[in-house]
């Protein structure tokens, strides 16, 4: 795996962020085996495998979920929720 971005100058520590963790294969082992690439999140949309993989870090949707259909509940609206 290649990151230009360190070549450049940034700091080599990497954050990966994604909405689903839907990883091709190989993807998930590439990641864990990269020393710089800190932390990869993702939410709890998709089953994801978090065992043997510390660098995971996979966040509930559940509240943000349930704030939108409370807020539409009350008044048929998530115009300005965001």
């Amino acid at each position: 795996m290649s990151f230009e971005v360190v070549g450049a100058g940034a700091l080599p520590r990497i954050t990966v962020a994604a909405t689903h963790g839907l990883f091709m294969e190989g993807a998930r082992d590439k990641l864990a085996r990269d020393s710089r690439v800190r932390e990869v999140f993702v939410t709890d949309t998709v089953p994801v495998k978090e065992e043997g993989w510390p660098q995971l870090r996979v966040v509930c949707v559940a509240p943000l979920l349930a704030a939108a259909i409370r807020r539409f509940l009350s008044d048929g609206s998530l115009g300005d929720s965001y």
